[in-house]
């Protein structure tokens, strides 16, 4: 197992949260720019402008690993230039796209996508060995993906529900790169790389789909945190209070005099 080169998480620190918040930050700025700029450029600067805002960004978090977990900026760029593009080229409904042969593969991934990515959340959380590449396994969502962008043609989301989903996409892998920090048995490097592929469908996938995978992932999350709160020590109460066992039977001297007595006797046995 690999060790991190990040700095431990501990929950009842506040500054341990400060890296989530700075990534939602980030995440809103980058939904924000893919809203506005459009208002103002065509759309191959705007491709451009994105490209280089993941670029740059990457460059000043490159050495961060949380970052590198979660995959920078890239997918909330992603996810919001292709829905800038849908929103253009996809203005009025396609009579084809209502059709059965589209609707089919369309819920197909979507549901295969959605549920193998929490299938792999579940497995981790509760050590259940999976006989799988990880690689493989990634290769495969990047289709599922593909095969969901080009169908996709039924609905374009709303700009609060993209920057909905962008936030919960950074804060469940970012809490799913974490868990490495306290699972046994976790190859750190593996589960890493997993971290932001295992995450990706909840930018795309249909809102009653992605339901279903925000409630296993809450209830995976909920799980070991009541489990890291119940192997924690308990802490001892603020205070006087009784003293150890050990030296409560220890005898000793309760006044003056006893102290005095004590040191001549010691004193006349040395002599």
């Amino acid at each position: 197992m690999s060790s991190s080169d990040g700095p431990l998480f501990e929950l009842h620190l506040v500054r341990s949260y400060l890296p989530l918040f700075l990534l939602a930050w980030r995440a809103c700025a980058t939904v924000a720019v893919t809203r506005l700029l459009p208002a103002v450029l065509d759309d191959t600067p705007v491709f451009a402008c994105l490209c280089f805002l993941a670029y740059f960004d990457a460059y000043a978090f490159r050495k961060d690993t949380l970052n590198r977990a979660v995959g920078f900026m890239l997918p909330a760029a992603f996810v919001g230039y292709t829905n800038l593009r849908g929103r253009q080229a996809w203005a009025e409904v396609d009579v084809e796209c209502a059709r059965l042969y589209m609707l089919a593969p369309y819920w197909a991934a979507d549901v295969l996508w959605a549920a193998s990515s929490s299938m792999l959340v579940a497995a981790v959380a509760f050590r259940v060995t999976v006989s799988l590449r990880v690689h493989v396994v990634a290769v495969l969502w990047a289709g599922l993906a593909l095969c969901h962008v080009m169908l996709g043609c039924l609905r374009v989301l709303a700009w609060w529900e993209v920057l909905a989903r962008v936030i919960w996409y950074y804060l469940s892998a970012s809490v799913f790169f974490l868990c490495s920090l306290v699972l046994t048995g976790v190859d750190r490097n593996t589960h890493s790389f997993t971290a932001m592929h295992v995450n990706l469908h909840v930018l795309f996938v249909e809102s009653y789909v992605l339901l279903g995978s925000v409630l296993v992932s809450l209830g995976v999350y909920a799980y070991l945190y009541w489990g890291i709160v119940a192997a924690a020590p308990p802490s001892r109460p603020a205070g006087p209070g009784p003293p150890p066992p050990e030296l409560a039977r220890r005898p000793g001297p309760t006044t003056q005099d006893d102290l005095l007595a004590q040191l001549r006797a010691a004193k006349a046995g040395a002599v």
